[in-house]
């Protein structure tokens, strides 16, 4: 369990399950500014989604939330649970290790999203895929199932969400609004 705070009692159940948290105000993932990672990739549509959600709503650009974009295949390294992998270079020209569309981890620097979920839980055994968000400050998975990643509850107006945090950001940009974010 990350920090002091008690996770959600379905959050993570096993090993072999996914992560199922949500940004609130009364739990462990708060809405705040530089919290976030997302991973995603550009041949998932469930990731893909998420990102243009995300995109049209300008919550990565106000919650400064990054992304690391992982390759729609993976490297062999034998052990048959390498799953999805990362560019491992800087240079475009080397295409043999690098995919277009794709980045480094921008979070970590892992090669590999196994990697990656493997620090959220040292034991975990299903599928790395994506989407998945990063909580940067409690070291841990938020969400990576694609049916329940919400970034805001549907009772958005009521509680204090991602929008909410982004509020200030949004009425003092130039061309932003609340309304940006309905």
């Amino acid at each position: 369990m990350p920090g002091n705070s008690p996770m959600p009692s379905d959050w993570h159940h096993s090993p072999s399950d996914g992560f199922h948290g949500r940004i609130s105000t009364d739990g462990p993932f708060e809405p705040k500014m530089d919290w976030y990672h997302l991973y995603i990739g550009l041949f998932c549509p469930f990731a893909q989604r998420v990102n243009l959600a995300m995109d049209m709503k300008r919550i990565k650009e106000h919650a400064n939330i990054g992304v690391s974009i992982v390759r729609p295949y993976s490297l062999n390294k034998g052990n048959g649970k390498t799953g999805l992998t990362f560019n491992i270079t800087k240079s475009d020209s080397d295409s043999q290790n690098n995919y277009p569309g794709a980045t480094k981890d921008n979070n970590f620097g892992s090669t590999t999203l196994r990697d990656v979920y493997l620090k959220a839980d040292h034991v975990f055994e299903g599928r790395a895929s994506v989407p998945m968000l990063w909580d940067r400050k409690l070291e841990i998975i938020v969400n990576n199932e694609s049916a329940d990643f919400l970034f805001c509850p549907s009772d958005c107006k009521k509680s204090t969400c991602i929008r909410m945090t982004c509020r200030k950001t949004l009425t003092q940009s130039r061309h932003g609004s609340i309304a940006t974010l309905t």
